[in-house]
């Protein structure tokens, strides 16, 4: 067990260090380029970070669409102080980098991670029935009204380095020779450490669980 211990360790720095210079780069079916494949949220859906911009987007399969197509995914609930979710829109979700969203009723958003601060939401604007797409405004309960880390959103001033829809099946290329600089600042970041990370949790350890469980 402890030989295995050791190659286990050997394994995981190698591992890392591969993936901190590499990329798997995002093509839809007609060549048009995405980003830089950063992981998946669940089954049809790729967050993929675009350089040119510095921001994440969650890429998802169009269910409702005959084509077989993905889009920006779209948010479901913004958060407000005002009784009428009017005013400073705020978003909950993972802020290690800037995202990019669309909102049905509101357009393309995005946010800023550094902007991030506790607030006490009084307010949400949600979305209640994914088929019709109608949106309410109402009081948060009580329980959930406390302080809450969220990011106020912006709208977008800047356009896709891509169109939609995007055309499915996506392909990827996996590039060694690039370095590990994902979003182009010349430097070693949050999202090159996330991306390495998610890269090196897939199939990889799952692998490395049977090898180590292996009694034989």
């Amino acid at each position: 067990m402890k030989n295995k211990i050791i190659v286990l360790s050997i394994f995981t720095f190698f591992s890392l260090t591969t993936c901190l210079y590499s990329q798997i780069h995002v093509y839809d079916s007609k060549d048009q380029y995405l980003g830089v494949l950063l992981g998946t949220e669940w089954a049809g859906a790729f967050t993929i970070l675009i350089p040119s911009l510095n921001k994440s987007v969650v890429i998802s399969i169009d269910s409702e669409s005959k084509d077989y197509i993905a889009n920006i995914d779209i948010t479901g609930t913004l958060y407000y102080l005002d009784d009428k979710c009017k005013g400073a829109s705020f978003f909950r979700e993972a802020i290690e980098i800037d995202k990019i969203f669309n909102h049905p009723k509101l357009g393309l958003y995005t946010t800023n991670a550094s902007d991030a601060e506790y607030i006490t939401p009084t307010y949400k604007y949600s979305l209640d029935d994914w088929n019709s797409n109608e949106y309410t405004c109402k009081r948060v309960d009580e329980y959930y009204q406390k302080p809450q880390l969220l990011v106020p959103i912006h709208k977008a001033s800047f356009e896709l380095p891509f169109n939609q829809p995007i055309a499915l099946p996506l392909h990827f290329k996996y590039s060694v020779h690039e370095g590990f600089d994902i979003n182009g600042n010349s430097k070693l970041g949050l999202e090159e450490i996330v991306y390495s990370l998610k890269v090196i949790s897939g199939l990889e350890w799952l692998l490395l669980l049977l090898w180590l469980t292996d009694t034989n």
